[in-house]
Formats: structure tokens, sequence, C-alpha cells
């Protein structure tokens, strides 16, 4: 069951309103495990598309990052279809790569009626799921928790996430002189670590990210064919290397030094068709 505040329930709608007749997109941040969708984050939908929608890449790296600060997850995503029932189509199931998430959709074909529902999306199977609304006593967008910070987010070496700068010194991955560590870190996505056994990072060597791969998949057999088909990097799957997304700087061929950090997102995307 998705239980969501009638204020987050409102705003979902009013997005979608708003950006038809092209499927609007986004998604709602809770406390990481909590299954308490918090805080409302409309995003861009880069294909400008009635019938595709597709988060930008780098806003959906800024955005993850901002979660893994805050120690949340995406308990939410949501669009919408705007002339077809709410309902997954063969497009959203392919590419929902959220496991834990609530795939909340929203059909905006009725210009009086906008129908809201909501879904888990988990290999390929859909389950449709009871939506429950609360009032606005219940915790929305501008909630703050216990142990959020009163400033920007300070990073820190301690938990490596997708913000730990690249050369950051992590407690028992290089010499204790807080120098940078001799190798490339990978950050992996929720749905790709059954290939390395549930670690959030690995570590891999290589002169491109081509080489990289290949190291990586030695060890993590698989991995590298989730990420790369004949034509090179698949097109649903964003890479980054440090803050930039690797289709611009030179695909399977961009260089990789030491230290650099590597993070893999399966892009969100879906759509009516």
């Amino acid at each position: 069951m998705l239980t969501i505040s009638s204020v987050l329930y409102e705003k979902i709608v009013a997005h979608a309103r708003a950006d038809h007749p092209d499927e609007a997109c986004g998604g709602i941040a809770g406390p990481t495990g909590s299954d308490r969708p918090e805080r409302f984050i409309p995003m861009l939908n880069a294909e400008r598309s009635p019938t595709f929608y597709r988060f930008d890449s780098m806003e959906q790296l800024r955005v993850w990052r901002e979660m893994d600060d805050r120690d949340e997850e995406p308990v939410v995503i949501y669009h919408s279809h705007t002339a077809t029932q709410a309902y997954p189509s063969r497009t959203d199931i392919s590419y929902a790569s959220e496991p834990g998430a609530h795939y909340v959709l929203v059909s905006t074909r009725e210009p009086d009626r906008a129908e809201f529902r909501s879904f888990r999306i988990v290999d390929g199977e859909v389950s449709e799921e009871e939506v429950r609304t609360a009032g606005e006593g219940a915790r929305g967008s501008t909630a703050r928790r216990r142990n959020d910070p009163a400033g920007p987010p300070v990073e820190s070496c301690d938990k490596p996430n997708l913000s730990t700068p690249a050369n950051c010194h992590v407690p028992g991955r290089g010499p204790d002189t807080g120098a940078p560590f001799m190798a490339i870190e990978v950050r992996i996505p929720t749905i790709l670590r059954t290939y390395t056994g549930g670690a959030k990072s690995v570590e891999g060597s290589g002169d491109t990210l081509a080489e990289l791969l290949g190291d990586l998949d030695s060890r993590h057999h698989g991995l590298r064919d989730r990420l790369v088909d004949e034509a090179g990097l698949r097109r649903f799957v964003n890479v980054y290397l440090n803050d930039e997304d690797v289709r611009f700087l030179g695909g399977l061929q961009t260089p990789v030094v030491e230290g650099d950090t590597v993070t893999v997102l399966p892009a969100v995307a879906g759509g009516s068709r």
C-alpha cells in the first residue's frame, strides 16, 4: 500500500496537468528504509513527448546525489499518461529500475478527472496496490528530520556515496596518510548489486571505460552485459565519470585514471506506448 499526504498527491496531479499534453515525471524521496514519501521532486521530461518520458541524465545525477547526502531513497517515481489509462505500459515495465519504489501513474486523458494509481514493478511483474491519502498533518515535502543538517550537506569520507569526493581517503581503502586510493571506484545502483554481492561500490582498473568494465566483469561476471551492447553503452543506462556524462566525453573510449569515480545509474524512463 502507498500512504501519501494529500499535499503530495495534489502536487503530482498538478504537475501532470501542467505538463499536459506532454508526459510529466518526477519522484518523491523519503528516509532510506522508511517507505515514507516526504520530499517532492518534479523532474524535467528530457524527451518532451506526449507518449514517452526520461529523466534528464545530469538532473538525475544531481538528485540521486542529494538523496544520498540526506540518507534518502526514491520512495515514489511518478509519471503521467496523457491519452491512455493509468496502467504501466510494456515500456514502463521494461524500464522500471527501482524495485523498492512505488510507481505512480496519473492519467490526464479526461480534463475534469485525474486517474491516480500506484504499482509495484519487480522483475517485470506488475502488482497494483491501494493508495491511501493522509491529511496535511502528515510529513510533507518541507518536513525536516531530526538528523537533517542545518545547512548544506558536508562531504564526508566515512561513508562513500554518490557525493564522496573522488580523491577522498576512505578508512581501510588506502594508506592512512589520507592520500588518494590507487584504484577507480565504480558505484553500483540497487538493481545491479546482485552482480556485486550486494556491494554499493567496487574497484577496478583500466585506461579507458571499456577496459575498466572488462576488468570489473572478470570479477563480477555479467555486469558488463547489463551496461554495454554491440553498439556501445546501452541507451537507458547513464554512466558518469566524476561529474560528467561519459556520452559527452567519448563513451566507452573515455580515458580513466586512478582516483576517478564512475557512477552507474539506470535511466528513469517509460511511456504510454
